[in-house]
């Protein structure tokens, strides 16, 4: 029997979960510049030099680190879901995922979206 090729959807639980660790990942990222640049009194090249290996070893993480960790958490997340007697319970735990780290993303970039 031929294997048949699996088609991997867009909105697959582990590609939202990796999107939700790379988005709050980032937004760590961010708040340790901004401590990094303002807040300490390390000369300018030793701040240019650090931020550049913080963007190094953070993408590094990324490409090694998230797909299996969300491969890990993907049978966990799942069966807590199974067991949640509500419909669509998945989608609405990432919806909520989202819209925190949209608040977050906001708050952190001082960016008002409401007039």
């Amino acid at each position: 029997m031929a294997k048949q090729k699996r088609k991997k959807k867009f909105f697959s639980h582990a590609r939202l979960l990796t999107i939700e660790t790379i988005l709050l990942v980032g937004l760590l990222q961010v708040w340790f510049e901004d401590w990094l640049v303002e807040s300490t009194d390390l000369p300018g090249w030793l701040k240019i030099l650090t931020l550049m290996i913080i963007m190094v070893g953070i993408l590094g993480f990324l490409l090694v680190a998230i797909e299996g960790l969300a491969k890990k958490s993907l049978a966990h997340a799942h069966d807590v879901a199974k067991n949640v007697p509500f419909p669509w319970t998945m989608l609405a735990l990432h919806v909520g995922a989202f819209v925190a780290l949209f608040y977050l993303y906001g708050v952190t970039y001082n960016i008002k979206w409401l007039p």
